[in-house]
């Protein structure tokens, strides 16, 4: 075996480690990480009561208007995507609809 054949070799054996690596680390994900992200839907839902109070508060008479509904609909979307990420693994990339982010009309 030539100089070539062996750095080839080597190139392939190290090329497929590297892969095996990378595909490891993209199914490890801990426990903790779950209960962590549990922990963070719960509070999202949690944030419902709050909202709903801030809504209550508002003076319909004001020129500008807090889109409560908008906020409602993107923490539900955040949500959404951490309940599935939780419940199942996907290895494919997701795509979801963009998050309004300007909650002012």
């Amino acid at each position: 075996m030539n100089i070539d054949q062996r750095t080839s070799k080597r190139s392939k054996v190290g090329f497929f480690a590297v892969l095996v690596v990378v595909a490891l680390s993209l199914h490890a994900d801990s426990p903790t990480e779950r209960k962590f992200l549990a922990q963070v839907s719960q509070e999202i839902a949690q944030l419902d009561s709050l909202i709903k109070r801030a809504e209550r508060a508002r003076n319909p008479n004001e020129r500008l208007q807090f889109r409560y509904d908008w906020l409602r609909k993107d923490l539900q979307s955040v949500r959404d995507g951490i309940e599935s990420y939780i419940s199942e693994y996907h290895l494919t990339p997701r795509s979801f609809p963009p998050l309004k982010g300007e909650y002012s009309q």
